[in-house]
């Protein structure tokens, strides 16, 4: 027996999903509703963890661990709030700084491991010869691929001759290699697309239960407020359109 409750769930999402693809007609009052109710919901999620954040981490250990050097960051953080005083706003650089200097060190470890020495590292213990044709194609064009990258950056000595062609051929992989990081990006926006058409289709596909709205069953009811949503479309293109003759004859009746 299918749960009320859970088509209710599904009648919601498919109204949201087609709130936000409103857009694409125009900015309509379905959209900023869509719009206000997703930064609402995420400001009001943010305050929360941030509390919780701060009674397990802030206070919890200060008052029962005796973890007094949590005061320090806890000090730093209260530097945000001085953003509100012209007096000392020289405070709020503080905390501003430090996270600034702290996430760019961490993010430049975690690059030159994974992105530099991880990958100058499988090149070196990376065999050419693979098990078939294909992999040994694959791996010429990373351990090469590689060199003629890193060829492509060497500014100090100019390459002329028929040796200026290695750093052309590593321009031109730099390149392969950020197209294919873009069509892969492409991709993943397109199977968001395919899967909020699934949902708006009541598609036995689409994964009901592990996104959290309900079950096949009930998704199976979700082409009836498909339906509502697309007549409410219907009626505000026949709206604008009364509304576009109307001024047009407006217009026409005032010049005349």
């Amino acid at each position: 027996m299918v749960n009320f409750t859970d088509i209710l769930m599904v009648w919601i999402s498919v109204f949201l999903v087609f709130c936000v693809f409103s857009y694409c007609y125009r900015e309509n009052p379905l959209f900023r509703l869509a719009e206000h109710l997703f930064v609402g919901l995420s400001v009001g999620y943010g305050i929360s963890y941030d509390l919780w954040y701060f009674k397990n981490y802030g206070y919890l250990p200060v008052v029962y661990q005796g973890r007094y050097d949590y005061l320090i960051w806890m000090l730093i953080g209260l530097g945000y709030y001085f953003f509100f005083s012209r007096r000392y706003f020289w405070l709020y650089r503080l905390p501003i700084s430090i996270g600034i200097g702290y996430g760019t060190g961490m993010a430049l470890r975690s690059v030159i491991r994974s992105d530099l020495i991880g990958q100058i590292n499988t090149t070196i213990k990376l065999s050419l010869i693979g098990v078939d044709p294909l992999t040994t194609l694959n791996r010429f064009v990373i351990v090469f691929g590689t060199m003629l990258a890193v060829v492509f950056f060497i500014f100090t000595l100019e390459l002329k001759g028929a040796l200026s062609y290695i750093p052309k051929t590593g321009r031109y992989i730099i390149l392969a290699a950020l197209g294919a990081s873009f069509g892969n990006t492409i991709m993943g926006r397109e199977s968001l697309l395919i899967q909020r058409i699934q949902l708006m289709m009541g598609s036995k596909y689409f994964p009901w239960e592990a996104a959290g709205i309900g079950t096949v069953e009930a998704g199976s009811y979700a082409w009836i407020m498909t339906l509502i949503c697309a007549a409410i479309l219907l009626y505000m293109i026949y709206t604008d359109h009364v509304k576009s003759r109307r001024a047009a004859a407006e217009a026409t009746a005032t010049g005349n």
